[in-house]
């Protein structure tokens, strides 16, 4: 375990990186108004340095899925069309930790840096079963949940803007893994069907218990600075169970995954 950290080398690095988020500098970080209590403000920093990891570890497992792609011989346009992600989960996770920053600073977390391996001798399988659960399930869930709140109510315009950012990123990734499925499930064995329904029906199980958990709790811990604070608890949950519903299971069903 390590501290968790978003940094920039600069230089010649840093601009051609910048070609993937241009606005990074333009974006109004420093109009939040952050008067209200510490514990709260807290509480919001802490929120958006979890996001960061959370966007730094799906670059990692984006670049996995993408190592196992092209070593199982999928075809290089859907390669190169899935090979923007990893970069993308990078940039998002500048955009979260800049968030925190603005808020006073990056919590303090620990970060687990265990690989993700390429192992097994079915990589097109395991590589399925990752492009299921991260892309099909958690990006078109996380799609649906990024537009709520990219067009909800709010005081400060700086997290609509962030998010609006992210979303534009998101539409590609929600829709790059049902792309995926269309050619694999032609490809892939008959035994192959099982691991996948097992891969979605893990990670869409766990997001509803995620929904339910987040939803029982107090009001109180939907400040209007933090990830999801400005859609309320009611909203998150309304907007969570229906999107699993909508994005995730009918598609899902659609292709006999679940």
């Amino acid at each position: 375990m390590a501290a968790f950290e978003v940094t920039l080398w600069g230089g010649k690095a840093e601009r051609e990186y910048r070609r993937a988020c241009p606005e990074m500098e333009t974006l109004p970080w420093d109009s939040l108004v952050l008067d209200g209590d510490p514990v709260v403000l807290l509480a919001a920093r802490t929120e958006w340095t979890e996001a960061a990891m959370q966007e730094h570890a799906s670059a990692a497992m984006a670049a996995a899925t993408l190592q196992k792609l092209v070593l199982a011989g999928t075809p290089i346009d859907l390669c190169g069309y899935f090979a923007r992600v990893p970069s993308d989960e990078l940039v998002h996770a500048e955009l979260c930790a800049r968030m925190a920053l603005a808020l006073g600073g990056a919590a303090a977390l620990a970060w687990d840096r265990t690989p993700v391996t390429v192992t097994g001798e079915d990589l097109l399988i395991e590589a399925a079963e990752h492009v299921v659960a991260e892309m099909c399930v958690k990006e078109s869930w996380s799609h649906a949940l990024l537009k709520a709140l990219s067009v909800a109510e709010r005081a400060q315009p700086l997290q609509r803007l962030v998010w609006e950012r992210i979303l534009v990123d998101e539409v590609h990734h929600a829709g790059i893994g049902w792309m995926f499925l269309e050619w694999a499930l032609g490809e892939l064995p008959d035994s192959a069907r099982p691991r996948l329904r097992a891969a979605a029906a893990k990670t869409a199980a766990a997001l509803s218990s995620e929904i339910e958990r987040v939803a029982a709790l107090p009001e109180l811990h939907f400040s209007p600075l933090g990830v999801i604070g400005v859609l309320g608890r009611d909203g998150f949950a309304t907007v969570g169970r229906e999107a699993l519903e909508v994005r995730v299971y009918k598609p899902l069903r659609r292709l006999e995954l679940v």
